[in-house]
């Protein structure tokens, strides 16, 4: 039923063109209590207030991802005011942190977005920035029994290394089909970690993350005597969320270390993630004595976040 307005009674409905689509910036809950009302015709004005528009675009592509393209959809979504209101706040607050961590991701968080939003920090652990870590008093500091220390920084992957790998050698994409492949991967990282915990089992449960990319996990053969043999093994992550590449694992057997074929691990990861991610993270423990970040830095890694991890009994 078509009905007519008095504009002095309702307040109009700001509207903003975006790229291609002309959306509400306010007055959705009127709009769609109208709509059930039998109202056909709303009254519109301008947006004039610079908003954040950024945050915006996410709300219209996460609107088109379930289906909802006009008020006419949000029919269907109608709830109870403290349900609303929870999930709202709730869901404004994800917009605002993500966009916060898309910003300056090493100096958000100590971890990738995806482990930020879904880890659950035990008790006893306390996670510093550096600028938060030097306020500490000295008393404040001897209540931790471990304080471990790590670097995180970011590639833009606007320039990466293109050498090529010697000709006796070849890159080579994980099969997680084939158990040998599981057994060579979990080799090399045991004989660059001798300390670490990881298992068979627990590797194989990263590939059933939602950021696990098969192209992302990759060994460096080398050939001998006729047959080709790992030297070198990566794992990287992809998330589509923030469009984030993360370098997790970057291991080269012992006696192929120093010859380059760390850089050229992470370059072709670095590669592989270019046109889908819009930057790469990786973190380490500063207290390496391989040092690690100097491998990054020379492969186009930039930043200077330092985190801290520390561990109370």
């Amino acid at each position: 039923m078509k009905k007519d307005f008095d504009i002095e009674l309702l307040e109009p409905v700001p509207i903003i063109k975006l790229g291609e689509d002309i959306v509400m910036t306010d007055g959705h809950t009127r709009t769609t209590c109208l709509i059930q009302k039998g109202f056909q015709y709303i009254p519109t004005i301008k947006e004039t207030e610079k908003l954040d528009w950024e945050a915006y675009s996410i709300n219209i592509n996460d609107c088109k991802e379930k289906g909802i393209l006009s008020a006419l959809d949000l029919v269907k979504y109608i709830v109870p005011k403290d349900i609303f209101e929870e999930k709202w706040d709730k869901y404004c607050d994800d917009v605002h942190n993500k966009l916060l961590y898309e910003k300056d991701p090493c100096n958000y968080s100590a971890l990738p977005y995806w482990k930020e939003t879904t880890f659950t920090k035990p008790d006893n652990i306390k996670v510093y920035h550096e600028s938060e870590w030097n306020k500490l008093s000295k008393n404040a500091k001897k209540e931790f029994i471990k304080v471990d220390k790590f670097f995180r920084i970011k590639h833009n992957l606007e320039q990466i290394n293109n050498e090529d790998l010697p000709k006796n050698c070849r890159y080579r994409t994980f099969d997680p089909n084939n158990e040998k492949d599981f057994d060579k991967a979990l080799e090399i990282i045991q004989i660059s970690y001798p300390n670490t915990d990881l298992t068979k089992d627990k590797l194989k449960e990263y590939i059933k993350n939602d950021v696990y990319k098969n192209e992302l996990w990759i060994f460096i053969d080398k050939i001998n005597n006729g047959m080709y043999t790992p030297i070198a093994f990566g794992i990287a992550e992809f998330d589509s969320l923030v469009k984030e590449g993360i370098l997790e694992w970057i291991q080269v057997l012992p006696e192929y270390r120093g010859k380059g074929f760390g850089k050229f691990l992470v370059a072709e990861l670095l590669r592989r993630m270019k046109g889908k991610a819009k930057f790469a993270t990786v973190s380490g423990d500063c207290n390496n004595i391989s040092n690690p970040i100097g491998l990054y830095r020379k492969t186009g890694f930039a930043g200077d976040s330092i985190w801290y991890i520390a561990y109370k009994s």
